[in-house]
């Protein structure tokens, strides 16, 4: 309301993922529930705008190979979500429902043909959304 733009990197909606641990006749009682304790309980802003980088879950098991030794894995090249595809499928699945069922949503596609966009690339896709949407000119 001030004038101001902020953009972060993870916000309210990064703990979409938790809802795929539910069962999922109560999903949509988990989300409301996450969203209400967010956004009226401890009062954080609704966000205008989600931009959603998608990779899909696959492409990104082989962005995860490439990484760095993490130390905080005690040696092992992956965390628990990382390693068990079934939930990395889940949650990919529950965010494309989110930017369906959400006009706010907007989603980015990070690949084409098989590579990943450079940053450049995809910082220019963020750009065009803001400037589509007003938030920049």
């Amino acid at each position: 309301n001030a004038g101001k733009l902020v953009l972060c990197n993870r916000y309210s909606p990064s703990d979409i993922y938790q809802a795929v641990k539910v069962k999922p006749k109560e999903q949509s009682e988990f989300l409301s529930w996450t969203d209400q304790l967010e956004h009226e309980v401890f009062a954080i802003p609704r966000p205008d705008l989600v931009i959603v980088l998608y990779v899909p879950f696959i492409f990104a098991q082989k962005l995860i190979e490439l990484k760095n030794k993490r130390s905080y894995l005690n040696g092992k090249d992956k965390d628990q979500y990382e390693e068990d595809i079934k939930y990395l499928e889940r949650v990919e699945k529950m965010y494309l429902l989110m930017i369906k069922k959400n006009k706010h949503w907007v989603k980015i596609d990070c690949v084409k043909n098989g590579k990943i966009l450079s940053p450049e690339v995809i910082h220019q896709k963020i750009l065009g959304i803001l400037r589509k949407k007003g938030y920049i000119s």
